[in-house]
């Protein structure tokens, strides 16, 4: 675990302590002297509810205005890029770039390679994403390993390597052609994205975006934005209590900054600067944070009734609804025996049993389901358990009269309609699915985001507190069930399923898209309704190819026809159209202070960590170099299974090193030469030294 020393802002607010991400987690321990510190202010509350109100109004009038008049956007090559599971990430993207396929788009979904055969089944241009992980939690667990690299001791090359080859992969996402594209090895046609929505987790987005002078927005189902009305999904401070973690806290943004700091930091920010070489950017970015700098568009698939949007969230950020494929790709038939089980007795309650191995020690899911079995047994009531780990070992079959173990390939929605309530771990679009369902929520695990999704339940009254698959108790889950299907959470899960829409979130989420480009910039100024693509200098007109082709007989080429990019990037303030003066150009209003700079804060820890880390090292290289000359290895547990065996290898290692490079009288050839010419030559020696 990477230690990080105290962040020390008293004055302002609490006291907090900054450690690694190496369970996907950043730990933020938050000490206040006075919990009244740790409040924002009334004051700074009245000032943002102004401000979202102005946004809001100044969007309706957007939307009467244009309510029968959908902006004209021209045929682009959009380049849609994702992390996570089919189920949780990809195909939330998928049912997104499905409908501006079908608005007339060239569309690109990169992932994971193992996901081609779907997406090029929907139709769907794909490319690859080299290891492109399988959560926000995965994500943050590769660079938190990344960045192990840069500390001795600690085994970090492979993990380096790992987010190296993902982020050099982001290039030709959106400028190249997928390798198998034509065939195996047999690369398709070639892409140029004319926009960009990826996931915020793609840390390569901004520089990319940047090469090209496009338009970046992102979209992601987990909350990522900073805000001071709740923490950090990845930081400790999620796992709070519902009602101390949805108040609006100064240290609930602090978590923000700090896990934006820590996972832009060392080797990762290193890895950064060389793709913005690779790809020929000159100059680095100043801080850690771009998409908050620059107010990149971001949109959120997630239900606005249970995630409504932070005050201090300004109208660059949506919570659009949930998003989901409704096309029955992943519809497969129930088996018989499981539903008999299910329906058995019209006495009995089922409730559906989801866990997340990913975490488990040996053994643990094995003794919860033990713990299942005499908790139903005692309250007569089934449950259907399933494994829900991505690759996980097949498990023997398992039933009895009270649980059924269910096969982790078989899609938990379909398992819903056959249950009273659920449980499950947490994630977006399990949560989604159970709940358009009218189930309950209990939520299983122990991770700070997994924790997140838990207090929302509690706070709309659909759920109970989280259940730890580790620590549970037969006595604890017989109270979680049968807090669970207490009338009131099942009324208020039922009352829910109304605010669910899938089909208008896909369109709320297109439009969001298509409100947040800036079309006066993109588009020919002869044909609107095409691309711009050339730029004429000369009389400061940007035209699409076709408007060039027309043109150019007729044109002097050397009077200034360049390639056109719609947008400059200085690397400090948001994007600007690269014409100067255009007339479409919509200003930017200007946001309330939050009177906490939590990224530089962050930054200071981590700048002061690195100094005394730099410092630690070059008193032991020097106190090492004192006596001997010793070589320093780094990745420790790559080459060595035990410390008898590293104390064994590092002391034969240095004796021969010691030998190979401190000198030891003279070497064989100039006893040669002391043989049979008495001396070497001091040109000799001099060229030996």
């Amino acid at each position: 675990m990477v230690s990080y020393h105290c962040v020390d802002y008293t004055a302002r607010g609490p006291d907090s302590t900054l450690a690694g991400a190496s369970s996907g987690t950043v730990d933020v321990e938050s000490r206040v002297p006075n919990i009244e510190d740790d409040f924002i202010d009334k004051d700074s509350i009245a000032q943002w509810r102004e401000f979202a109100a102005f946004q809001h109004g100044k969007a309706l009038q957007a939307q009467r205005t244009n309510s029968n008049i959908r902006p004209l956007v021209p045929s682009m090559n959009i380049c849609l890029a994702a992390i996570g599971t089919w189920d949780n990430g990809i195909k939330q993207f998928a049912a997104i770039g499905l409908k501006l396929a079908a608005h007339g788009h060239r569309v690109r979904l990169a992932a994971n390679e193992c996901f081609r055969p779907k997406i090029v089944a929907l139709g769907l241009e794909f490319y690859p994403l080299a290891g492109a992980p399988d959560s926000v939690q995965d994500c943050a667990q590769l660079i938190h390993n990344a960045q192990l690299n840069t500390e001795a001791g600690r085994s970090g090359f492979g993990a380096l390597q790992a987010f190296r080859e993902l982020i050099y992969s982001l290039w030709p996402a959106a400028y190249g052609s997928d390798p198998h594209g034509s065939g195996p090895n047999k690369p398709g046609e070639h892409f140029r994205a004319d926009a960009l929505l990826w996931h915020p987790m793609l840390l390569g987005h901004i520089h990319v975006a940047q090469r090209l002078g496009i338009p970046l927005q992102c979209a992601s189902l987990d909350p990522l934005s900073p805000t001071f009305e709740f923490p950090h999904v990845l930081s400790s401070l999620a796992g709070r209590e519902a009602a101390a973690m949805m108040a609006p806290r100064y240290s609930n943004l602090l978590s923000h900054g700090v896990v934006d700091a820590a996972l832009n930091h060392g080797s990762v920010a290193d890895v950064l600067t060389q793709f913005r070489s690779f790809i020929g950017l000159t100059s680095g970015l100043d801080r850690p944070n771009p998409l908050v700098q620059w107010e990149v568009p971001h949109m959120y698939l997630y239900n606005p009734v249970m995630l409504p949007k932070p005050l201090d969230w300004g109208e660059e950020l949506s919570v659009t609804g949930h998003v989901t494929l409704q096309d029955g790709l992943e519809t497969q038939e129930i088996p018989r025996a499981l539903t008999e089980f299910a329906s058995s007795s019209s006495n009995e309650p089922v409730i559906y049993f989801g866990v997340s191995t990913r975490d488990l020690p040996f053994g643990a899911f094995e003794d919860l389901v033990r713990k299942i079995e005499l908790a139903a047994q005692q309250l007569r009531m089934r449950i259907i358990v399933q494994d829900q780990e991505v690759g996980s070992t097949a498990r023997s079959p398992y039933r009895s009269e009270f649980v059924y173990l269910v096969d982790t390939d078989l899609p938990y929605a379909q398992l819903f309609a056959h249950v009273t309530a659920t449980i499950h771990w947490g994630e977006p679009d399990v949560l989604a699915e159970g709940l358009m369902a009218g189930k309950p929520v209990a939520v299983c695990g122990s991770h700070p985001s997994q924790l997140f999704i838990a207090r929302l339940c509690q706070r709309v009254g659909v759920g109970i507190a989280p259940i730890d698959p580790t620590t549970c108790t037969i006595e604890s889950l017989l109270s979680s069930f049968q807090q669970l299907l207490q009338p009131v959470i099942r009324t208020n899960a039922q009352g829910l399923v109304r605010s669910f829409d899938p089909d208008r979130a896909v369109d709320v989420a297109v439009d969001s898209f298509y409100s947040h480009l800036p079309l006066e910039a993109i588009v020919c100024d002869v044909d609107p309704r095409k691309l711009a693509r050339v730029f004429d200098s000369q009389h400061t007109v940007k035209l699409s190819l076709e408007a060039y082709l027309a043109v150019q007989p007729v044109r002097d080429e050397s009077k200034g026809f360049v390639p056109y990019k719609p947008l400059h990037y200085d690397g400090f303030c948001p994007p600007v159209f690269s014409i100067c003066g255009n007339p479409g150009e919509i200003p930017r209003d200007v946001k309330p202070s939050r009177k906490l700079d939590a990224i530089g804060m962050a930054l200071e820890v981590l700048n002061a960590q690195d100094e005394r880390r730099s410092s630690e090292l070059s008193q032991h290289s020097s106190d090492s170099s004192s006596g001997s000359i010793v070589a320093q290895v780094v990745d420790t547990e790559v080459f060595w299974s035990s410390t008898e065996q590293e104390e064994a290898v590092r002391k034969a290692t240095n004796v021969a090193y010691e030998r190979l490079v401190k000198p030891d009288g003279l070497r064989k050839r100039d006893k040669l030469a002391h043989m049979f010419s008495g001396k070497p030559k001091t040109g000799e020696l001099q060229a030996v030294g």
